[in-house]
């Protein structure tokens, strides 16, 4: 498994590159943006197919 640093051209592909602080406050902002709303988020998780993002989606309040 490639390491936070290595080169770019290391990595071997397709491989799914994610920049943490950005998705953490993405999670957070859509959260945020639910908390007050009669409504559920419901985020597909076909889009990524990445448990462990699915997990951080639903600690933050996504239902699914």
């Amino acid at each position: 498994m490639p390491l936070p640093g290595i080169p770019i051209e290391d990595i071997d592909t397709p491989a799914l590159v994610i920049d943490l602080d950005l998705l953490e406050s993405n999670i957070a902002r859509m959260a945020d943006f639910f908390s007050d709303k009669k409504a559920n988020l419901r985020p597909h998780t076909k889009t990524h197919k990445t448990p462990i993002l699915a997990h951080k989606q639903i600690e933050a309040g996504a239902q699914g």
